[in-house]
């Protein structure tokens, strides 16, 4: 390969002064001045050059391509309590979440004001090592702008069990981290997909266009310049000592190389971009030098990238000229393109998993906007009761399925909603709690037990509390059975139950419903019902209110408490109640004046 290139001004002779020990050689020439003369004219520079360059070779300069790229889905988390204080003050929390993935950079989430922050966020990484290290940090902005400490999510090696979460969405539960957030449950969703150098995998993009996945990841080896402080004499920047940098520009992303010093200076610095639509991209090299604390560029480049795919194996190594002030420069770089690959079955898991995602989306959103006042009203993917008998016990139960990583740690969450119809106790309301029992259907044992919190002087209590019961076989999910058991605190501190009920656990979950809802009617014991009557919802949420109407309207007179003499007599005689005066008009004489004249 030949590269030409002419110097804008015209060539200067350089003179050079010989010194004393030229003065022995006088004898073999005939003076100094010839000697000046065949130096100065060897040091003349024509206007114009051409350099020859060797062809590259691939070996020397072999990228170090990733070999796969994984896209992070941040998707929802729900429930989440940074502190119990937030609970009695109905502080909602901004939350975001961090993600960083090895040394591919640090990416954050917008800031939601909520406790079931609804994100739909993604970013993509290109993976070069075989070990990848995930890390998610979710955080709470104060009123006063500051963070608090986060919840931090490590996994060592996500691409361990690649085959096994590719395309499905993995949820993490949150109890007492080390940070302040103290529960929540954090879902995403890890895409793994590999690179080829092929161009057929470039038309199955067009199938993952849709769910903005990439079309594939570039890769930069930005090598060498040369002559780059060839500048014009009336640049500010001619004669100095400069020290160089490239900044790499594809789209909104940005790399920058170390700072070097010489004319030639050698970066040999690798870079990854992830390509969105590859046809209409453009890489930009700016060469760039730094001068106290300024950066003034010295030429660039622009590459499209349409001329990288017309290579064989998408990759070409080539010294572009630089435009600008240095425009006799030149810069080496070594440009490589991968498109993406999905392997068999990654589609239909990535459908299914965006189908699961959206019905729990707005299972959230209506669990929001719905209002429990009345139990005939069914709540979302319930099985449709629509009246409930008052003379029983009804629990309100929402089962989900939850994947985690590992997934062998798959995990059945029961969220207890609320409870109607519990009866009094000689007159007086309960304070219930609901109990949840997995149980082995073959030995009849008990494998996990959950309790809610105590609710106090109410026979329809609103609990919602979310239950995990991990640990659970996945493909033996028929042997299990749940109990579900209504207890009472009495004042004694004496724990009775009301009723209970055992169901087996509903397969809707596991398919592709995510959420299942149903009300469940425990069976009354009339040994645990003794003396309890049964209240139906309206009689109790008026209950306080017309007991406090009717001492309201209940006049209490304070003159009652004080009773006379004078009043005990006018009991006994009612003439006494008579004026004197009076009785002396009417004809009436004390009883004083009778007893004497008698």
């Amino acid at each position: 390969m030949e590269l030409s290139f002419t110097f804008p001004e015209p060539p200067t002779v350089v003179y050079v002064k010989t010194t004393q020990f030229l003065k022995p050689l006088e004898w073999l020439s005939s003076g100094e001045h010839f000697i000046e003369s065949i130096i100065a004219n060897f040091l003349v520079l024509p206007k114009s050059v051409g350099i020859k360059f060797d062809e590259m070779k691939n070996n020397e300069h072999e990228l170090d391509a990733p070999k796969a790229m994984i896209r992070i889905d941040l998707l929802y988390a729900s429930q989440l309590i940074f502190q119990q204080q937030d609970i009695v003050t109905d502080r909602i929390p901004s939350t975001c979440c961090t993600i960083s993935l090895e040394n591919s950079g640090t990416f954050q989430t917008t800031s939601i004001e909520s406790s079931n922050p609804i994100w739909k966020e993604y970013f993509t990484f290109p993976v070069t090592n075989e070990k990848v290290n995930l890390q998610i940090n979710i955080y709470s902005r104060r009123e006063d702008g500051k963070e608090q400490e986060p919840f931090i999510y490590k996994c060592a090696d996500i691409t361990q069990e690649a085959d096994i979460v590719n395309g499905k969405e993995i949820s993490i539960h949150i109890s007492e981290s080390k940070g302040r957030l103290q529960n929540g449950d954090l879902t995403f969703r890890v895409n793994t997909l590999l690179l080829s150098d092929s161009s057929q995998h470039l038309l199955n993009w067009l199938e993952l266009k849709d769910y903005h996945f990439p079309s594939g990841v570039i890769s930069v080896l930005v090598n060498e310049a040369v002559a780059l402080q060839n500048l014009p004499v009336h640049e500010v920047l001619h004669s100095r000592s400069l020290h160089s940098f490239v900044r790499v520009t594809i789209g909104n992303q940005t790399c920058k190389t170390h700072s070097k010093h010489g004319n030639m200076p050698v970066w040999n610095q690798v870079f990854h971009f992830i390509c969105t639509v590859v046809f209409n991209e453009s890489i930009k090299f700016s060469v760039c030098a730094k001068i106290k604390k300024m950066e003034y560029e010295l030429g660039f480049v622009d590459v499209p990238t349409r001329l990288v795919l017309s290579e064989n194996n998408f990759q070409t190594s080539v010294y572009y000229p630089l435009q600008g002030i240095s425009k006799d420069a030149y810069l080496s770089v070594t440009i490589k393109f991968k498109a993406i690959v999905a392997k068999k079955g990654f589609m239909n898991s990535l459908k299914s998993s965006e189908k699961r995602v959206i019905e729990a989306i707005n299972a959230m959103t209506e669990i929001k906007t719905t209002k429990r006042e009345s139990p005939s009203i069914p709540g979302p993917y319930s099985n449709g009761i629509q009246k409930l008998d008052d003379n029983q016990v009804h629990v309100l139960l929402r089962f989900r399925w939850q994947r985690a990583v590992p997934p062998n740690s798959a995990k059945v969450v029961i969220n207890v909603i609320q409870a109607l119809h519990i009866p009094k106790i000689s007159g007086q309301l309960p304070n219930p709690y609901i109990v949840l029992e997995l149980i082995d259907k073959e030995t009849k044992q008990t494998l996990d037990r959950k309790q809610t919190v105590i609710k106090s002087m109410t026979s329809n209590p609103m609990f919602n509390e979310t239950k995990y019961f991990e640990n659970i076989n996945e493909k033996k999910f028929d042997i299990y059975l749940l109990r579900i058991s209504v207890y009472f605190k009495t004042v004694k501190n004496q724990h009775s139950k009301v009723a209970e009920s055992t169901i087996s656990l509903p397969l809707q979950p596991k398919e592709n419903i995510f959420v299942y809802e149903n009300w469940y009617s425990l069976v009354t014991s009339h040994r645990h019902t003794y003396g309890f009557t049964f209240i139906d919802q309206k009689s109790q949420m008026f209950e306080h209110e017309e007991a406090a109407d009717e001492d309201s309207t209940r006049k209490f007179d304070i003159s009652s408490l004080f009773e006379t003499k004078q009043e005990k007599v006018i009991e006994q005689n009612p003439e006494e109640s008579i004026p004197q005066k009076l009785r002396k008009y009417l004809g009436f004489e004390p009883t004083e004046t009778k007893e004497k004249t008698s």
